[in-house]
């Protein structure tokens, strides 16, 4: 970055020895290749502050190409937000967990790649189960079209990962269930 000077000084702020620990000292070498400091530099090198904010001042059309749009991180749905989504109770808990949780959990194990693995039978049996339990055991009861719309989400699972996509990305479209199958 080479020697301090009042310009990086200010745009940078002065070195804290958290800023040495990361960085290193200043070599002859640091400074060739990454040459005299720049408002680009400064940007990417730490997030905005109240001081780097008035000393760089506002976005401009300028700084934004020099600089390039950042892209968004796109929302990430779990299973279990999808089992919600599906029409599976999230407010009533048996111990601890409600029962869109604990469908996500204990069938799914709240992750995508499950659903290439548990089959329609495999998927009515589990259903199955849970429902002939005891109230003390956690009964789930769920009516055919939940079951219904959980078998379209298997099958949307399965068409987004053989398209290359990823599930997470996506929220799924219970509206369309009826045309998954």
């Amino acid at each position: 970055m080479g020697a301090a000077t009042p310009t990086k000084t200010a745009l940078m702020g002065a070195a804290t020895p958290t800023k040495t620990a990361l960085m290193g000292a200043a070599t002859p070498t640091k400074t060739a290749l990454m040459g005299a400091a720049t408002p680009r530099k400064t940007a990417l090198m730490g997030a905005a502050t109240p001081t780097k904010t008035a000393l760089m001042g506002a976005a401009t059309p300028t700084k934004t190409a020099l600089m390039g749009n950042m892209a968004a991180v796109p929302p990430l749905f779990t299973v279990h937000d999808n089992m919600v989504i599906c029409g599976i109770n999230d407010a009533t808990l048996f111990q601890g967990r409600t029962q869109a949780e604990r469908i996500a959990y204990e069938i799914f194990s709240d992750d995508f790649n499950t659903t290439m693995d548990v089959s329609i039978d495999e998927l009515n049996d589990e259903l199955k189960t849970i429902a002939g339990m005891t109230t003390a055991q956690g009964q789930i009861r769920l009516m055919p079209g939940i079951k219904k719309n959980i078998r379209a989400f298997i099958q949307w699972c399965r068409d987004e990962f053989r398209m290359g996509r990823d599930p997470a990305t996506v929220q799924f479209p219970v509206i369309d269930a009826a045309q998954l199958f």
